[in-house]
């Protein structure tokens, strides 16, 4: 029974191992090109105030839309960022930047203390400054 099992995640493996790692390739590399101009490209008071930083469509259909493909972007990224927590990537940024994309209560405190973290807020003000933006302001 056990050695079915084992010759079972062997051919699964063998079948779609090169298509897992393809799709985690092409994630950990669109991570490394997104995450940073979605960084770059916060305000710097986005910390300290409680609007979004994107514009959702005016017309209901649109804007129910928009909110829909946006969360589920933004849940991309969470599991994402979840996964190169032990896997390559930037692991926390991406989270952070799934946090930024979903809509929950609590959410902007969350963030809030995410990036306010030292080393975090280390980072993407580092990152912000080589593309000549203003490092994030915190009320800290």
């Amino acid at each position: 029974m056990v050695q079915h099992g084992i010759e079972a995640a062997i051919q699964f493996t063998a079948a779609w191992g090169v298509w897992l790692m393809a799709a985690s390739a092409v994630a950990f590399f669109s991570t490394l090109a997104l995450v940073p101009i979605v960084l770059v490209r916060l305000p710097d008071d986005y910390l300290l105030t409680d609007r979004d930083a994107g514009r959702a469509p005016r017309h209901p259909v649109l804007r129910w839309t928009w909110r829909v493909l946006k969360n589920l972007l933004g849940a991309i990224f969470v599991l994402g960022g979840v996964i190169m927590l032990v896997t390559p990537g930037q692991g926390v940024l991406s989270i952070v930047i799934g946090l930024t994309l979903l809509d929950f209560p609590g959410r902007k405190s969350l963030e809030r203390r995410i990036l306010g973290h030292g080393r975090v807020l280390r980072a993407v003000n580092a990152m912000r400054a080589r593309w000549n933006r203003p490092p994030l302001r915190t009320d800290a």
